[in-house]
């Protein structure tokens, strides 16, 4: 059973007001459950009839209402938000797995750091790291198996998944790795 974002939320809130008092950096990573089945959400702040789509409009709702309550805070300024999926869509089919089935949203989000963009190049969550660090103006050592989206030499290319399957895209190609074949 999940818990709905408005309570985790809340006690990410309480986490880093506590960890942000102690003066030292540190690391939050917070899992949402509201766009996952059972869609743990309170239901009586949507109206529409389709319980997944409602759930992801509650999610969204919650993120909202998680930033503005972040924005209001002492180590808002100073903190770099992340936000990104963790699988694809549940629609997609085990015999005819689709491109945008495996589609992700991915968030860099810090006002303090790092100026706003958008970039639409094919990439993965593993990419998401190394991508941060630059945008920081951080080498890191090459000990990723992600890169740096804005690299000159950054080669397009996406590891996909969902609850079944594991792919591959690259120059327009999807190679999926299905269960019992």
């Amino acid at each position: 059973m999940g818990a709905c974002d408005d309570d985790t939320y809340e006690e990410v809130l309480e986490y880093a007001d506590k960890r942000a008092n102690l003066g030292k950096p540190f690391l939050a990573h917070v899992l949402t459950l509201s766009s996952h089945s059972p869609y743990s959400y309170p239901g009586s702040r949507l109206i529409e009839k389709d319980e997944r789509r409602e759930a992801v409009k509650y999610t969204d709702a919650a993120l909202h209402r998680f930033f503005a309550a972040a924005s209001k805070k002492p180590w808002f300024s100073n903190t770099i938000f992340v936000v990104v999926s963790d699988r694809g869509s549940e629609k997609s089919n085990e015999n005819d797995p689709k491109l945008e089935y495996f589609h992700i949203p991915a968030l860099i989000y810090s006002p303090g750091f790092i100026a706003p963009a958008e970039n639409d190049k094919i990439c993965s969550q593993i990419d998401l790291m190394p991508t941060l660090l630059s945008m920081l103006h951080i080498r890191p050592e090459d000990n990723f198996y992600g890169r740096n989206i804005l690299a000159d030499d950054f080669e397009e290319r996406a590891y996909v998944s969902n609850f079944l399957q594991l792919g591959y895209l690259k120059d327009s190609t999807l190679i999926v790795l299905q269960p019992m074949r």
